[in-house]
């Protein structure tokens, strides 16, 4: 796959990075590289995101929170300065930036061709934990590609085995199941316990690529 075909891919993750995961990993395989944060796309680059201040103060959208160290469940909340939240202590997802972005949406459009996705099927999201805080142990019914812009974190990964293709919506080991859950669950739910898990150390530059059900 040349780079003249995957522009954005291959300023994301390098023109070596970008044809290795595509050719061996995408879309079954995670995938994990370290890269150039000079060379990324300018959208990685924008003032918007160069801080959890600087993106709280023009973000609109939804916003969830919760305190990794004591609780799994994410909680919806509006109306609410996502700046003071984060200097609470709380983990914060900003579900859709895109829109409050510049760039943001030209992005996805071009990484979505690259990929062979559908128009509309991506959406840019960001996390911010402080030290020490972050998610339980969970996986997500989609595919997942988490770009480090600051800060360092580390991700404990593995393939869920008692679901192939998961749908629907995120689940939580030992959480309360939704209605989708029971026709995917053909040889049980989900169970952390026991299972041999990877580690990516996340720092500036890093990208992991997570597939769906991992």
């Amino acid at each position: 796959m040349s780079v003249t075909k995957t522009p954005v891919l291959a300023a994301l993750l390098s023109p070596k990075a970008a044809e290795e995961f595509l050719t061996q990993c995408w879309p079954k395989r995670p995938f994990v590289t370290q890269c150039d944060p000079a060379r990324w796309p300018a959208v990685l680059r924008a003032e918007e995101l160069a801080s959890v201040q600087n993106l709280a103060r023009r973000y609109r959208g939804s916003l969830r929170f919760t305190h990794g160290r004591k609780s799994d469940q994410m909680i919806q909340i509006d109306r609410v300065d996502p700046a003071i939240l984060f200097e609470m202590g709380l983990t914060l997802n900003f579900e859709d930036i895109g829109p409050y972005v510049p760039g943001a949406q030209e992005f996805l459009h071009a990484l979505e061709s690259e990929l062979g996705l559908n128009e509309g099927s991506l959406v840019m999201s960001a996390f911010a934990s402080p030290y020490q805080d972050g998610l339980g142990c969970h996986y997500d019914a989609q595919d997942v590609i988490s770009i480090q812009l600051h800060g360092t974190k580390r991700f404990h990964y593995a393939p869920v085995q008692e679901v192939a293709v998961p749908y629907g919506t995120q689940y939580i080991p030992g959480g309360k199941p939704y209605d989708d859950m029971y026709a995917q669950v053909q040889d049980g739910f989900p169970d952390n316990k026991n299972v041999k898990f990877e580690t990516a150390e996340m720092k500036p530059g890093s990208v992991l690529f997570l597939p769906r059900g991992t």
